[in-house]
């Protein structure tokens, strides 16, 4: 006798998959960006006789991202990090110790091309994005690949506590291999 399949939910269907959910709404926001552009902006929210309160879509969407998140990792798990946050603090200097050592030899690199100000433009959006904490976004694909939860959420957490000392820290490192202005 074979087992009758359990009946998948939608949003463990979109789970499944993910990879193409993201390409279909890249396409999606490049044929109607319209949509897209109108909930970036806050839009003030309430009824009569209750104070407005703004509205803003992608702090919402990163607090429901990391609420979700945060529920699927097991309390025991939790408990299990802060007893040994070998992994936590291994991701955590990985995530601010080698940006400081790849950046400056891409920026070598990019230097020796044929671009005039030696490639700039794309070690300033680098910087920008390693010093930036962990991506919540990291918490889905870690849960599509079945990876450890716990200590993506941890990393997510730690990194955006210590980011107001790190940010700094990681630009000034790295902004003098910027060439121009």
């Amino acid at each position: 006798m074979t087992p009758t399949p359990t009946a998948k939910s939608p949003l463990t269907r979109l789970r499944d998959h993910l990879g193409w959910a993201v390409g279909a709404s890249y396409l999606a926001a490049a044929a109607l960006p319209a949509p897209g552009q109108w909930l970036r902006h806050p839009h003030m929210i309430g009824a009569a006789g209750i104070p407005h309160i703004a509205f803003e879509t992608p702090r919402f969407l990163l607090s429901l991202l990391l609420f979700t998140a945060g529920m699927q990792v097991p309390i025991h798990e939790l408990r299990a990090l802060v007893r040994r946050p070998t992994a936590l603090l291994t991701g955590l200097v990985l995530h601010l110790v080698a940006p400081l050592l790849i950046i400056p030899g891409v920026a070598f690199a990019l230097s020796r091309s044929p671009d005039s100000d030696g490639g700039s433009g794309m070690i300033a959006a680098m910087i920008l994005i390693v010093a930036m904490p962990v991506a919540a976004g990291a918490t889905v694909w870690t849960s599509k690949g079945d990876g450890d939860q716990s200590t993506t959420v941890g990393l997510v957490l730690a990194s955006t506590l210590v980011s107001p000392l790190t940010i700094p820290v990681t630009m000034t490192a790295l902004c003098p291999l910027l060439s121009g202005d």
